[in-house]
């Protein structure tokens, strides 16, 4: 890897690991250590091969063995995936990518870029339940107005009525029965 990608590549906020046909790691960035909390060193492992390595990276997942055979389906597949979400059992969510690298039909490996999206998850979370409880509120105050204006209609209507009849009739009503009315 030249200077430059490999400067690059050691700056982004994103976890990246490049491989080998053979999965013997490439590259990696310390980021990518760092989101599992890792105390290896990227040099350290370049020329090992990840697959070795997979019974220690599965345990962090929830689903080990799904993360297992998914990654291994990517793998196989050569294509390329965007935003899968993988949980992890300390509650995190991380997010990856894979690209495979093929140059004149030659497959040459490929790259995985990992990143924690659990803030943008639970923040998901919290907006997708602010909005229910707006939805909930605009459906009480629609029934509520439903209501009232139902409850007061039949009494004003009455009231509207006999206040009609008064106007119109009210002349042949005297003293105790005009009040009345």
């Amino acid at each position: 890897i030249s200077s430059r990608l490999s400067t690059l590549l050691n700056n982004l906020s994103t976890g990246i690991l490049m491989e080998e046909p053979d999965h013997t790691i490439l590259h990696s960035n310390k980021c990518l250590w760092d989101l599992f909390g890792s105390k290896l060193s990227p040099e350290e492992m370049v020329g090992k091969n990840i697959q070795s390595h997979m019974p220690e990276i599965k345990k962090f997942f929830k689903n080990p063995e799904d993360f297992a055979e998914k990654t291994l389906s990517i793998v196989n597949n050569k294509e390329p995936v965007n935003g899968q979400h993988l949980e992890l059992k300390d509650g995190r969510t991380f997010e990856r990518d894979f690209i495979p690298i093929e140059y004149n039909g030659d497959y040459l490996g490929n790259v995985w870029q990992y990143r924690d999206v659990t803030q943008k998850k639970e923040s998901e979370k919290e907006l997708i339940k602010a909005l229910d409880i707006e939805r909930n509120y605009n459906e009480l105050n629609k029934n509520f107005v439903s209501m009232v204006s139902h409850e007061f209609r039949t009494p004003l209507t009455s009231i509207h009525s006999t206040a009609e009849l008064l106007l119109l009739f009210g002349d042949r009503f005297k003293g105790k029965e005009l009040k009345k009315r």
